[in-house]
């Protein structure tokens, strides 16, 4: 991070751009209370109750236990925790989506100083920040790949094992990030290694902090028996033609902001045979000025499954690395982007600002869209057993149908059960068997399997998304308890239980 601090005291024209593209990224952020991503309400509700189980606050401790053993999700964790605990739930879950977007563009730009090339060059990685990993709220990934980028920049410039020794800290971060941004940091290391064997004492040194970090969840996860991994993979033809849906094609539904999706897209892949047409800068040599990043990112990309089963259930393996593939694209040329030839810049510059903005019009339109339900949100007590049945998940301004995560901030707010969370080998907070409530399947996508008696009774609340075929209305009460409307709006419905 210090080197490129300098670069952007040294160049007054990066650092501008800089800030101008950091603020647009940053600014559909101030649009919206929440933003529509799949994942994200879940992780904060698992960082909310982090703290409720540690201090044994409103009953957490009888539902939930943390698993102390580092896994690849730790870091975002415990970051949501801490912002959300100092600034609430809702702002401090967009400061760690902030902090997560702005680390791909700085790591890249980063990169861009160790290999030799402008960081006015890397400016460009500004356009890939609303990706699709960011619209699945995988934020855990999206972190974990900025400081894959900068770990691979200060790992290629160690040539001492005392340098490598300095990476630790980076590299046991990024292992308790993601283990996928890992396997691309090992790939384009290896590959630069295998080209130009050099400073192997050092590399090695390196790569030790990292992969004892994981040591004990892969341990973990080989000792559990399974048999084969249920893979799932895409063609080839498939993985070419969905680039643009695993990049920029899962945002904003409006028409011209499909248009400026598609532009960027355009800039993105052509734009450096644009870079190349201009004066080349010379390389400083070596593995830095050839392309072992791309080629990593290329490699996961056409090569890993789309879906794995055993010994971790992931999905979405190979499209992370989309974005990765795009950001190496934009490595290939090497230009000199003094004087006016900065002005080439200008297309992907102007692309930014303008995905931005309509990004910026999606998330308002999608606050306006869920305002109801942060209404009813309010009137959930402290340590509530919530139960959340939804069955209307899309909304207009979204492409993707989010909705049934949607009730998790409100668990992250008040604590207290929810049925419905991520459990899972990489996650930090668990389930206690013997503290789980009945729950109808299916995520609760299924009202009809609703039964007041069987479930509803347990419970505190009962909140209902999409009023058509309410399972409530026609089963209130069960033994001795009823469930009351306490608030309606839009399609949300919220029944308190007495």
């Amino acid at each position: 991070m210090i080197a490129l601090t300098r670069a952007l005291r040294a160049d007054r024209l990066l650092l501008a751009l800089t800030l101008l593209l950091a603020g647009a990224c940053l600014y559909p952020l101030f649009r919206t209370t929440v933003v529509p991503f799949i994942d994200l309400p879940h992780h904060a509700a698992l960082a909310g109750l982090f703290w409720d189980v540690i201090f044994k606050r409103d009953g957490a401790a009888q539902h939930y236990w943390i698993d102390p053993t580092p896994v690849p999700y730790w870091t975002e964790i415990v970051i949501l925790a801490v912002t959300q605990r100092l600034l609430g739930v809702y702002l401090g879950a967009k400061v760690v989506v902030g902090l997560a977007l702005l680390s791909v563009p700085l790591g890249f730009m980063r990169l861009c100083l160790t290999l030799g090339r402008s960081p006015r060059q890397g400016l460009w990685a500004f356009l890939l920040t609303w990706d699709f990993n960011l619209y699945y709220g995988w934020l855990n990934h999206v972190l974990g790949v900025g400081l894959a980028l900068f770990l691979l920049a200060a790992v290629l410039e160690a040539e001492t094992p005392r340098d490598a020794a300095k990476t630790w800290p980076l590299g046991v971060l990024l292992a308790l990030t993601h283990v996928l941004p890992v396997a691309f940091f090992l790939g384009a290391l290896g590959l630069a290694t295998l080209a130009r064997p050099r400073a192997l004492v050092a590399r090695a040194i390196a790569l030790a902090a990292p992969g004892l970090a994981l040591l004990p969840w892969v341990l973990r996860a080989l000792a559990v028996p399974h048999g084969d991994s249920g893979a799932v993979y895409d063609p080839i033809d498939v993985r070419l033609a969905s680039l643009f849906k695993y990049t920029l094609g899962n945002g904003p539904l409006a028409r011209e902001a499909m248009l400026a999706e598609g532009v960027a897209f355009v800039v993105l892949l052509f734009g450096p045979l644009l870079l190349f047409l201009l004066p080349q800068r010379e390389g400083r040599g070596g593995e830095r000025s050839d392309h072992h990043q791309p080629a990593a990112a290329a490699l996961l990309y056409f090569f890993l499954p789309l879906e794995v089963v055993r010994p971790v259930t992931h999905w979405g393996t190979y499209p992370r690395f989309a974005t990765i593939l795009l950001l190496g694209v934009l490595l290939l040329p090497n230009p000199r982007l003094s004087g006016a030839r900065a002005l080439a810049l200008a297309p992907g510059v102007l692309a930014c600002l303008w995905t931005s903005r309509e990004v910026g019009a999606q998330l308002r339109a999608f606050d306006a869209e869920t305002a109801p339900f942060f209404q009813a949100a309010r009137m959930v007590t402290p340590g509530a057993r919530l139960l959340a049945l939804c069955q209307e998940n899309g909304f207009p301004s979204a492409r993707l149908p989010m909705g049934d995560s949607l009730h998790a901030y409100i668990t992250a707010r008040v604590g207290g059960f929810n049925p419905y969370l991520f459990d899972a080998p990489t996650t930090v907070v668990h389930y206690l068997n013997q503290g789980r409530l009945p729950t109808p399947g299916a995520f609760g996508r299924q009202p009809h399997l609703f039964s007041m008696k069987t479930y509803g009774q347990r419970y505190d609340f009962i909140l209902v998304q999409g009023l058509a075929g309410d399972p409530v209305v026609r089963d209130p009460k069960g033994d001795g308890k009823e469930a009351v409307k306490v608030f309606e709006g839009g399609r949300w419905r919220l029944y308190q239980v007495r």
